[in-house]
């Protein structure tokens, strides 16, 4: 049986981003290991978008999504994956891989949100749209997301021969 982990040591931190974040926030301060006082707040309007890029190609088969329970944790998340360039537009007019209607229960607790891993299963990038808050207020607060699943096999260049060294 296949073993699920946390995949941020898989994530590409440099190139993942948080659009409409407060402009002194930064992407780790939600894509960590373990949960601490760091979080994201939106910046503009409720709407907050999360670029993941990994390092190498993943199978996708939940994510845990954590913020406090006062009505500031994002309530509509719209998955989508591989995209080369996104943004709020690509967000609004695309048709998302998945879609969740998360709960309070769940963000506070920190309850895994399982995907079909069929629809996850080459992942190159992940890109998390938080439509809106369980509060119908103008900021939305995340305090961490995690991301679990597994590497895809990558090939050990040191493992080929060419067919002469075969003979």
């Amino acid at each position: 049986m296949t073993e699920f982990i946390d995949l941020i040591t898989i994530i590409d931190l440099k190139n993942s981003e948080c659009l409409n974040s407060e402009p002194s926030q930064e992407i780790t301060n939600i894509l960590k290991e373990e949960e601490d006082t760091n979080f994201i707040t939106s910046d503009t309007d409720e709407q907050l978008l999360v670029n993941i890029q990994f390092k190498q190609k993943v199978k996708v088969h939940s994510i845990i999504v954590r913020a406090e329970g006062d009505g500031t944790g994002p309530q509509l998340m719209k998955v989508f994956q591989n995209q080369f360039s996104f943004g709020f537009e690509e967000a609004q007019s695309l048709k998302p891989t998945h879609k969740f209607k998360l709960i309070k229960r769940a963000i506070t607790e920190g309850k895994l949100i399982r995907f079909k891993m069929v629809r996850f299963s080459n992942v190159g990038s992940l890109h998390l749209f938080f439509e809106n808050n369980l509060g119908g207020g103008k900021v939305t607060k995340i305090k961490q997301i995690t991301v679990v699943g597994v590497p895809l096999e990558t090939t050990n260049i040191s493992k080929i021969q060419s067919v002469e060294e075969k003979k």
